[in-house]
C-alpha cells in the first residue's frame, strides 16, 4: 500500500505539455466569451483598446524584474494578440466570416511558443577588463544557489546579480535578503555548510560581506584554490607614503589585500613554518619604503627576523641601517620602549601648534614628522606575565605605547606563535584594529582573536602564507601573504637606506631624555648584536653545499683577577681604542717577548711549533684586539706583524693550522679575504692542551706566558679585567 501511493500521485500530477494546453484553452476560451458579452451589449471598441495597454503595462511592471527579455516579449506579444481581436470583434462583430479562425490560429502560436513564458530573466555580468556589460545565461546557477541557501539556512532570498571573476576562479553573488528579521549574520553563520553543500574544493569557501544596503548581502564564492599559489612580493622599492594602503597579499578573487596602517594598531598570530616571519618582512618593505615612517624592530627570539634587513649595513654595502632601532634582547627591548613611549607622550604637548596649523586633530605626519612604526616579533617572550623586573616594566611599556600611540603616530604591531590568553593579553587583543590569523592547527585560536560565530573555518586555509584578515570592522576574509625571497630582502634594504627618514628632533629630544646617550648609541649596539649572528658560509658547509659539522659551543669562565706582574700596562687601557697602544707593544707586553718584525720572521717560522705558537698567536690577537673586530684581512694583519706579504703570513700560520677564510668580507670599503679571531684562539687552546699531556716546558707549561692560560689575561678580556 506504501509502495502503490506515491505511483498514483505521480500519475494525477498534470505534465508540462496539459498545462500548456491547459492554460491556452481557458485563455482562448475566456477571450472568446470577453468578445460575446461586448458584442451583445454593444461595448464602444475603444474599451478593447484600452484594456490591451493597461494589460501590457501591468505585464512589463509585475514581470521586469525576474522575466527574461523573451518572456517579456512573450507576454506583451499575448496580450496585444488578444487585444487587437477584442477590439475588432467590438468593431465588426463577433459573428464575421475568419474571427474565429483567427482566434484559433493565435491560440495555437501561443500554445508552441508558451515555454518562453517560463524563462527567468538573464543576469548582467560586468566583462573582467573591460567594464562592458554582457549578456550571459546564468539563471540556472542562480537558481542552485537560492535553493540551496533555502536548504541550508532556512531563509527564502533573490540573487539579484551574479559577477564572475577574472580567470574564472570564482564569483559574486548578490542577494536579497528575506526581511522578517533575517540578517547577513544568518548567512555569515552558515558559510562553511554552504561550502559543504556546493562541494567545494579545499582552500576555496564562502564569504559573506557587506552588500548595497542592510537587506543585502554579497556572497564570494570561490571555485579555484587560489590559496595554494606563491603570491611574489614585487619588485618595485619606490618611495611611498604612510598614509597610503600598504599591499600585503591577495585575496581568493585576485584582489590585492590593501590595508591603511595608519592609527591601526596590529596583532598577528600564527604557528611555526605558518609564514608570520615572512608576513613581517612584507610589513618590513611596505612601511620602509614610506619617506614618512621609521620601523623598527623587537624579536627577543635572537633578532632573527632583523638580520637580513642589516646584513647589507653590518657588511658595508650602505652606510645608513634601513632599521631605525633593533633589539634582540630584553636590555635593549627596554630601551626601545622607554624611549617610544616617551616620544608618544612629549608628542601629545610638542606638536599642538602642528595640529592647530592644519586643522587637524590627528597629527600630520610627513618626511620630518615622521611615524614610528614597531614591529614585535615572537611577543610570547617579552609581553608574558612575568615577575621578572625588565620583563614587567617592558610589557606595561608596551601597552601604554599601544594605548596612546593611535594619533600621534606611534604604531605597534605584535606577533606571537598562538592566539591564546597566556600568550595575547586582553588588552592587547582589544587595542588591535587589524587582526591577522595565519594557518593554525586549533580552530579554538581563530575563535580567540576574531570572536565566535564568524562563520570562518580553518577549512577555508591551505597551509603556510594563508590566513584570515579582519579590520575597519569588516568580516575576516582569508587571504595569501607575498612572499619576499631572501635576497629580496637585501635588495628592499638597499632601497629602504635611502627612503627612510631620521628620527625627528623633538622625538630625539625626547628619547634621549628617558634613555640619556644609550639613544644615540643605538647603532653600535646593534652592530655589535648582529655581527655576532653574521657567520660565513665556510663555518657550516663546504663550498659545494654540503653541511658541515657545526662549531662546539663553549661556555667562557668567568675572567680572573689578574696580578699585575708582567705586561703591567695592558691593564691600563680600557674601552676607548684611540686610547690604546701599538699592537706590537701589546704582544710584546702580553708575552715578554721583543715584537715581531720583518727581519726575524723568518727565523721565528723556523723553530719548533711548540715553541713559537703561543708567540705569534698572542701577537696576532693583541692585532685583532687593537683593532676592535674579530676579522682582518691578510694585507692589513701581515703588515701589523711585519710580514713582507700574505704568502709569508700563510706560510708562517700554516704549521699551527690557521688558514685564511674561504669566503671574502668587507672591511673599510673593501672586499677581500682574511683571518678570523677564533682561529687564533681555537690554535691556541689545541697547543695548551697537547702541551700539558706531555708535561714538558713547551706551550702548556703554566709557568710559561700563554694566551689561553687562565693565569694570563686574553686581549678580549683585558678591559674587564682592568674593570675589576
Amino acid at each position: 500500500m506504501a509502495t502503490t501511493t506515491p505511483q498514483r500521485s505521480r500519475r494525477q500530477q498534470p505534465t508540462a505539455l496539459q498545462g500548456v494546453l491547459a492554460s491556452a484553452v481557458q485563455a482562448t476560451g475566456a477571450l472568446a466569451a470577453t468578445g460575446s458579452l461586448g458584442d451583445v451589449f454593444g461595448l464602444h471598441p475603444v474599451w478593447g483598446a484600452v484594456g490591451t495597454v493597461a494589460a501590457a503595462a501591468t505585464t512589463v511592471v509585475a514581470n521586469a524584474r525576474h522575466a527574461s527579455p523573451s518572456a517579456l516579449l512573450y507576454r506583451l506579444s499575448c496580450w496585444c494578440g488578444a487585444g487587437t481581436w477584442l477590439t475588432w470583434v467590438l468593431s465588426t462583430g463577433l459573428w464575421q466570416t475568419g474571427n474565429f479562425a483567427a482566434l484559433g490560429i493565435g491560440a495555437l502560436a501561443a500554445t508552441l511558443a508558451a515555454p518562453l513564458a517560463y524563462r527567468d530573466r538573464q543576469r548582467l555580468e560586468v566583462a573582467a577588463g573591460r567594464g562592458a556589460l554582457v549578456l550571459r545565461s546564468t539563471s540556472r546557477l542562480a537558481q542552485d544557489w537560492e535553493r540551496r541557501i533555502a536548504r541550508v539556512c532556512t531563509m527564502n532570498v533573490l540573487v539579484e546579480d551574479l559577477r564572475f571573476w577574472p580567470g574564472r576562479t570564482g564569483y559574486d553573488l548578490l542577494v536579497r535578503l528575506p526581511g522578517g528579521g533575517r540578517t547577513r549574520s544568518d548567512l555569515e553563520r552558515g558559510a562553511d555548510a554552504l561550502a559543504a553543500d556546493a562541494r567545494l574544493p579545499n582552500g576555496c569557501g564562502v564569504e559573506v560581506t557587506k552588500g548595497p544596503d542592510r537587506g543585502s548581502a554579497w556572497l564570494r564564492v570561490g571555485t579555484v584554490n587560489r590559496l595554494a599559489e606563491t603570491v611574489p612580493y614585487p619588485e618595485d622599492f619606490t618611495a611611498t607614503s604612510f598614509l597610503d594602503p600598504k599591499t600585503l597579499g591577495e585575496f581568493r578573487d585576485g584582489s590585492p589585500v590593501d590595508v591603511v596602517l595608519r592609527q591601526k594598531a596590529g596583532l598577528f598570530t600564527g604557528q611555526r613554518g605558518s609564514g608570520k616571519t615572512g608576513l613581517l618582512h612584507v610589513t618590513t618593505a611596505e612601511v620602509g619604503r614610506s619617506r614618512d615612517a621609521v620601523v623598527i624592530h623587537i624579536d627577543l627570539n635572537g633578532g632573527g627576523v632583523s638580520q637580513p634587513w642589516l646584513d647589507p649595513w653590518i657588511e658595508g654595502e650602505i652606510e645608513r641601517s634601513p632599521l631605525g632601532w633593533a633589539a634582540s634582547n630584553i636590555e635593549e627591548a627596554v630601551l626601545v620602549s622607554r624611549a617610544m613611549l616617551a616620544i608618544a607622550k612629549d608628542r601629545k604637548k610638542s606638536t599642538r601648534r602642528i595640529k592647530k596649523a592644519a586643522n587637524s586633530q590627528l597629527l600630520p605626519i610627513s618626511e620630518k614628522l615622521p611615524a614610528y612604526v614597531i614591529l614585535m616579533d615572537e611577543s610570547a617572550e617579552g609581553m608574558a606575565a612575568s615577575a621578572h623586573p625588565l620583563y614587567a616594566e617592558f610589557r606595561a611599556n608596551m601597552e601604554e605605547v599601544q594605548r596612546i600611540g593611535r594619533n600621534e603616530a606611534v604604531e605597534v604591531y605584535f606577533s606571537a606563535l598562538r592566539a591564546t590568553s597566556d600568550v595575547i593579553s586582553p588588552n592587547v587583543k582589544k587595542q588591535s584594529t587589524l587582526r591577522i590569523g595565519m594557518f593554525v592547527q586549533d580552530a579554538e585560536e581563530i575563535a580567540y582573536l576574531f570572536g565566535w560565530n564568524k562563520g570562518i573555518s580553518i577549512e577555508d586555509l591551505d597551509g603556510p602564507g594563508c590566513a584570515f584578515i579582519q579590520h575597519d570592522q569588516e568580516r575576516p576574509r582569508p587571504f595569501k601573504a607575498s612572499y619576499m625571497e631572501f635576497l629580496q630582502i637585501g635588495r628592499a634594504a638597499v632601497a629602504i637606506s635611502r627612503i627612510r627618514p631620521e628620527f625627528d628632533p623633538a622625538a630625539a629630544r625626547a628619547a634621549r631624555t628617558s634613555i640619556g646617550d644609550l639613544f644615540d648609541s643605538r647603532y653600535d649596539r646593534m652592530r655589535a648584536a648582529f655581527t655576532d649572528l653574521d657567520v660565513d658560509d665556510d663555518e657550516y658547509g663546504d663550498d659545494d653545499g654540503q653541511a658541515a659539522a657545526l662549531p662546539a659551543v663553549h661556555t667562557p669562565a668567568p675572567v680572573p683577577v689578574v696580578p699585575q706582574q708582567r705586561g703591567d700596562f695592558a691593564l691600563q687601557f680600557g674601552a676607548n681604542m684611540a686610547d690604546w697602544p701599538h699592537p706590537m707593544d701589546i704582544a710584546a707586553a702580553l708575552t715578554g717577548h721583543p715584537p715581531v718584525s720583518s727581519a726575524n720572521i723568518r727565523v721565528t717560522a723556523a723553530l719548533p711549533a711548540t715553541v713559537q705558537a703561543p708567540e705569534l698567536i698572542a701577537r696576532a690577537l693583541a692585532v685583532f684586539q687593537a683593532a676592535g673586530d674579530d676579522r682582518i684581512h691578510s694585507e692589513d694583519l701581515a703588515a701589523a706583524l711585519g710580514f713582507p706579504g700574505t704568502t709569508e703570513l700563510a706560510a708562517a700560520l700554516a704549521p699551527y693550522g690557521i688558514t685564511a677564510l674561504k669566503n671574502a668580507f668587507e672591511r673599510n670599503g673593501q672586499r677581500r679575504r682574511g683571518y678570523d679571531r677564533s682561529h687564533f684562539v681555537a690554535a691556541t687552546q689545541g697547543d695548551r692542551q697537547e702541551g700539558a699531556g706531555e708535561g714538558g716546558d713547551g706551550p702548556g707549561d703554566p709557568h710559561t706566558p700563554h694566551v689561553g692560560d687562565p693565569h694570563t689575561p686574553t686581549p678580549s678580556h683585558v678591559g674587564a679585567t682592568q674593570q675589576q
